[in-house]
């Protein structure tokens, strides 16, 4: 029988894959300082239900944890339009919805 390959260490896999994760680290910051904006230029408690913004190459993407607070949001397009920036001009603004996990709102994990 021949032997099992050692596995790789650690460290060498983050050293190779560091270039990757740097980069996904940075669009994770980016993405969640452009949702830091948009919070910042709407009123409480819209600014509450906001969960994540994105921007891609059609769209501008938020997040809201209701339909409910979806519903108002989409009232705030201007302004969340002016927060995200030079970028989001001409862009279609999609109100989407992520109701928070059992664990984000309180409740207990029991299905």
């Amino acid at each position: 029988m021949s032997e099992a390959p050692k596995p790789e260490k650690l460290e060498h896999l983050l050293a190779s894959a560091g270039q990757q994760l740097g980069r996904v680290l940075e669009r994770a910051r980016g993405l969640e300082a452009l949702t830091d904006r948009v919070r910042a230029a709407l009123p409480e408690p819209d600014s509450e239900h906001v969960v994540a913004v994105s921007l891609g190459e059609e769209a501008l993407v938020v997040t809201a944890d209701s339909a409910a607070w979806a519903a108002r949001l989409r009232f705030a397009g201007e302004a969340i339009r002016a927060a995200a920036g030079a970028g989001a001009t001409g862009k279609k603004l999609l109100v989407r919805v992520r109701p928070p996990a059992a664990s984000e709102s309180g409740g207990d994990n029991r299905t």
